[in-house]
């Protein structure tokens, strides 16, 4: 994400590659867009309008996580 604490503010659109090498269930939280590129290989895109200290992944074990 950015490289100073100048650059929090500033609205850039940002896309996070994650790719999980191995099988584990997972589930994720965020307030972004998910794409499935492949099996255990996703992205999220934020969109212009939010700042770095908006964006919101978590990614915990399938397991350890229930939709209430």
């Amino acid at each position: 994400m950015p490289g100073s604490i100048e650059t929090v503010s500033e609205h850039l659109k940002k896309r996070l590659p994650v790719h999980f090498p191995f099988f584990i269930a997972h589930s994720r939280i965020t307030n972004g867009t998910v794409t499935v590129l492949v099996s255990h290989h996703w992205q999220v895109e934020w969109p212009a309008s939010i700042t770095a200290w908006s964006t919101l992944l978590e990614v915990r074990l399938a397991d350890t996580f229930t939709l209430s």
